[in-house]
């Protein structure tokens, strides 16, 4: 039917557009309809239903259309169809497409697990089509794809690479290829950064990449070129004079004006500016305060200026607050100044040498961390005070516009009005402290939830991260590190948390593809049919009413029971919850589930031991026969069970996963305190213990059927698999030997684990309710190490190499009521009761687990513990990441610089322990170091300096070094205790004479150069 809407009517609308992409050029032909009901009177704008081909009236708005559907139970469905905008249309290029280095394929969905789905669908889509190009798939991604809520991106310079971080992002695996994100409201704010941070060849790549960056590089050395005495091109390729203020200076101003275009190209522009230094004067230039010329002018001005000053002044960086720093200052305004504050702890000091060291001295004494930085003058400090003047009178002569992009002061902190346009500012400016800490402040106050540092490197983003966690703030270049593979991250980036790039610049000719639709999450509502086809009681078999074990049968002469089923993913579709290496698992929990419930039909209360033979894993595409069959009680009234499975519909022989040994024993009272005292290591709860409310967040869509269950196998996993021991590297650690395992309750939701170790990855374990009641007991349980390979489906039946090594009882429900913690057990939990060897390698694992993710490597295997941070890859930004990390992880707050002041795995697992477990037995690293060394001697002969090519007068000198260091700590110390403890250590070093000496004075001195 045709129907002129009422203007002023609103309607959800939806966007259409047929295969060709342009609507009908008429209506379909109605010829059963040729006129309307005559009792319906619909007002000004009747309906007509079409009986011949009508040409569509020409409008000023879109073209739309309804359709309804009535369902016979009263589920209706309607839909308004929008006629599509026509596409714009663009010149076609005659130049050719420029290269795109690194490519994103970007995703999002309504939740997280639908952003998984997506990546697992477009693997499946990738994997099976070599041909499709990459760049194709990302455009379409990009341009062709709503993007919804939760966002995320996999980045790579080639299909291999893609397809790898489209494999972690699938299965949640954190890898450096893969972003993620939700889109924030806020302000983005572009950071520029000041001298220190240059280096040979920045933009260079940049340069080569992407012509808009090229084009405007060029624009800006044309304007500053008069000024030099060498290009500034040629500057930057071959870094001649780079370092040299002169040039430093008027690079970076050349760097960040054409970062910015570049970025203005993507679609990306700035709600707010901020600078650092010489930075600030960039975002003049960008706010349209200076035009280019005159920038150029002030920027070669200023830098020029700087470098004649007088040679000879010291920059120190600080690790301290304003307020610990000023007192010092006191006196010494005319010859030392506070430079800049980087963040709340992070100041630099500025001026005379000889000033400068004695008020490091004196804060180092009192435990502030120092470090002389290397820098031709003294910049913000009284030595820039005979070149002000000068100065002030070339700001003079400069034309000043009123700013059209907002900015905030570094030299005050504060958002400017027009400050800026004075030229005494930019004086005050050259002289005083850079407030950049201030300045951040202001910037979250206004709104700024996300920033874009525009400089060679990541120093302002480190920066903004250590003052403020809350903004996210990206890099756009890193040092050691492709520019246009860190500035496609950082665009991606901006867009999963809602600063969306043009694609189309970014992604320039290319084409549409196939790709797969929406992994809409469905949750049904309707009955589900009944797993059997036929009612088992008319072909003889008896319904267990249990999800797994389906039917039961009794053999005849034997007394045997036999219980058969069939699983698939299609008939149990929340088993795909169930995995384990990313596998579809019947898990070692579910499988001592079946085994308690077929002993309940023989009256068998205990399992008294099941032993895994052969991981039961379940092909994604195919159904399994499962047979549990349990014999009539021996002499000793024990009932002997197995677990088979075979593929269905094929006559491949059965694999046997399990064997168990059930007993039937009377089920009296439970004493818990009776039970946990004599399943404790000699009985007096010396043994490691792990107590922690079994997190339960993440388990809605397995816990199915809870009351059909004896214990659901969910629950079981996530509480047995939160142990203390230490797999290792490629394997994981499942519970293959189960003794003693006891159901006192059933229908739990919720449970409480206490697992006690009692020796080489052996626990016993105790489940209780929100009421301490206990559910599960296990008297002993024993982990075995499973590589992951032996958990991949095979084409048979799921079967991987061999391991090593209804007259139930009546039980109560388990109280269900109020709602679990969900914690998982803390560090401090996994540590307590573990030897000091123990502590030490789990706490190792741990901290080389988290660097391998974010160095992106997929095996902690590949991070050497006592490689040193900085050979491993890591700069300031990735220890920050590392830090947030591992304060996630520990729960206690670590200081940005933990990398630096720790510079090796090894070494950092050793502070990381002595914070989390402070009452350890752990050992100061220099204490441990000098019982180590002194172990040694025992096994160092006379002959061994020889044969290790030792050095007696080398070693003697260092040592010698190392003592007088000792001596001055002692004699600065108040107190004759402190004294006597620093002579007592001088006394250990310099009795120490061993190999091993040179890793403690590698870590104390350097190594030798």
């Amino acid at each position: 039917m045709q129907h002129r809407p009422h203007p002023s009517r609103r309607r959800h609308r939806q966007r259409h557009q047929n295969d060709q992409g342009h609507a009908p050029r008429h209506p379909p032909p109605n010829p059963p309809h040729r006129r309307t009901h005559p009792p319906h009177r619909l007002g000004h704008h009747p309906p007509h239903p079409p009986h011949r081909n009508h040409p569509w009236p020409h409008t000023n708005h879109p073209r739309r259309a309804a359709i309804s559907a009535f369902g016979i139970s009263g589920t209706n469905a309607h839909l308004i169809l929008e006629q599509a905008p026509a596409e714009e249309t663009t010149a076609t290029a005659t130049e050719e497409p420029a290269p795109v280095p690194v490519v994103p394929w970007v995703l999002s969905g309504k939740t997280d697990k639908a952003v998984r789905d997506q990546a697992a669908r477009l693997l499946s889509r990738v994997e099976n089509d070599p041909s499709l190009d990459p760049i194709d798939i990302a455009f379409t991604l990009a341009t062709k794809r709503t993007a919804l809520d939760h966002r995320a991106a996999v980045i790579g310079r080639n299909r291999d690479e893609l397809i790898a971080n489209l494999c972690a992002l699938a299965s949640g695996e954190p890898v450096a290829g893969v972003v993620q994100g939700v889109p924030t409201d806020g302000k983005l704010a572009f950071a520029f950064t000041g001298q220190g941070a240059q280096r040979v060849g920045m933009g260079m790549e940049l340069y080569h990449t992407y012509p808009a960056y090229a084009e405007a590089f060029d624009t800006v050395c044309t304007a500053l070129d008069p000024y030099l005495d060498q290009p500034l091109h040629h500057t930057i390729t071959t870094g001649h004079q780079l370092h040299n203020t002169a040039y430093t200076q008027p690079a970076l101003f050349a760097l960040e004006v054409a970062l910015h275009h570049l970025l203005t190209t993507f679609n990306i522009h700035p709600d707010i500016l901020v600078g650092h230094s010489i930075g600030e004067l960039t975002a003049a230039h960008i706010a349209g305060i200076l035009t280019l010329p005159d920038a150029a002018r002030l920027v070669t001005a200023r830098g020029h200026l700087m470098q004649t000053l007088p040679t000879g002044g010291t920059m120190i960086a600080i690790q301290a607050t304003e307020n610990d720093l000023t007192p010092h200052l006191t006196g010494h305004e005319h010859h030392l100044s506070i430079a800049a504050i980087n963040d709340p702890t992070s100041l630099v000091i500025s001026g005379d040498h000889h000033t400068a060291q004695h008020i490091a001295k004196t804060l180092q004494q009192q435990g502030h961390k120092t470090k002389r930085l290397t820098v031709s003058h003294a910049f913000h400090s009284p030595h820039m005070d005979p070149i002000l003047n000068q100065f002030h009178a070339i700001t003079q002569e400069l034309t000043y516009h009123t700013p059209t992009i907002p900015i905030v002061s570094t030299l005050t902190g504060n958002l400017t009005t027009n400050e800026l346009t004075n030229p005494q500012y930019w004086v005050d400016q050259l002289r005083n402290t850079v407030r950049y800490a201030d300045a951040l402040h202001t910037l979250t106050h206004h709104g700024t939830t996300t920033l874009l540092e525009l400089g060679p490197d990541t120093t302002l983003t480190t920066h903004t991260r250590n003052t403020n966690p809350t903004i996210n703030a990206h890099p756009t270049l890193r040092h050691n590190h492709p520019e246009p593979h860190t500035l496609t991250t950082t665009l991606t980036q901006l867009h999963t948390t809602g600063t969306t790039p043009n694609w189309h610049t970014l992604l320039p000719h290319t084409h549409h593809t196939d790709l797969p639709t929406y992994p809409f999450q469905h949750n049904r509502y309707w009955l589900e049919a009944g797993q059997q086809t036929t009612d088992a009681a008319a072909i003889g078999l008896t319904d267990t009413g249990h999800p797994l074990l389906g039917t039961a049968i009794t053999l005849a002469e034997t007394n045997e029971t036999l219980f058969t089923t069939r699983l698939s993913l299609t008939t149990h579709p929340w088993l795909t919850h169930h995995t384990l290496s990313n596998t579809t698992t019947l898990t070692p929990a579910t499988l001592t589930e079946l085994a308690i419930r077929a002993g309940d039909h023989h009256g068998a209360t205990t399992l008294d031991h099941l032993t895994l033979h052969t991981p039961l894993t379940l092909p994604p595409h195919q159904a399994i026969q499962l047979q549990v069959r349990i014999t009539t009680p021996d002499h000793t009234n024990h009932h002997n069970l197995t677990i088979h499975t075979r593929p269905d519909n094929n006559d491949t022989p059965w694999t046997c996963h399990a064997h168990a040994r059930l007993l039937t024993e009377e089920c009296g009272d439970f004493d818990v305190d009776a039970w946990i005292a004599a399943s404790t290591p000699s009985g007096d709860g010396s043994g490691a213990v792990i107590e922690a409310e079994v997190p339960v967040e993440d388990l809605a869509e397995s816990l199915q059927d809870v009351s059909r269950f004896g214990i659901h196998p969910a629950l079981l996993d996530a509480a047995l698999l939160n142990h203390p021991f230490l797999p290792r590297e490629g394997t994981l650690l499942l519970p293959t030997e189960w003794h003693g395992v006891r159901l006192h309750a059933t229908g739990a939701t919720t449970a409480h684990i206490r697992l006690t170790r009692t020796g080489d990855n052996t626990a016993t374990a105790l489940l209780t309710d929100q009421t301490g009641q206990p559910l599960l007991t296990i008297d002993n349980l024993t982990y075995h190490e499973i590589p992951h390979e032996q958990l991949v489906p095979a084409a048979g039946c799921g079967g991987g190499m061999q391991l090593p090594g209804p007259r139930g009882p009546v039980r109560r429900t388990a109280a269900t009521t109020g709602s679990a913690a969900g914690a998982i057990a803390s560090l401090a939990d996994r540590l307590s009761g573990l030897s000091p060897q123990e502590q030490e390698q789990l706490t190792l694992h741990l901290i080389r687990t988290e660097v391998a993710s974010v160095l992106g490597y997929r095996d902690s295997a590949a991070i050497d513990p006592d490689r040193a941070f900085q050979e491993l890859g890591f700069d300031s930004l990735l220890a920050v990441e590392l830090r947030n990390r591992l304060n996630a992880m520990a729960g206690v707050p670590l200081p940005a610089t933990v990398i630096f002041e720790h510079p090796t795995p090894a070494a950092l697992a050793g502070a990381l322990l002595a914070r989390v477990v402070p009452e350890s037995s752990a050992r100061p690293p220099l204490i441990a170091g000098l019982e180590q060394l002194e172990a040694s001697l025992t096994d160092l002969t006379a002959g061994s300096w020889d044969e290790l090519g030792l050095d007696h007068s080398a070693i003697s000198v260092r040592l010698q070094t190392l003592l007088a260091k000792v001596r001055e700590a002692a004699d600065a110390a108040d107190g004759p205790a402190r004294a006597t403890g620093a002579a007592g250590a001088a006394g250990a070093i310099e009795s120490a004479t061993a190999e091993e000496i040179f890793a403690l004075i590698d870590s104390e001195l350097g190594p030798p150069q």
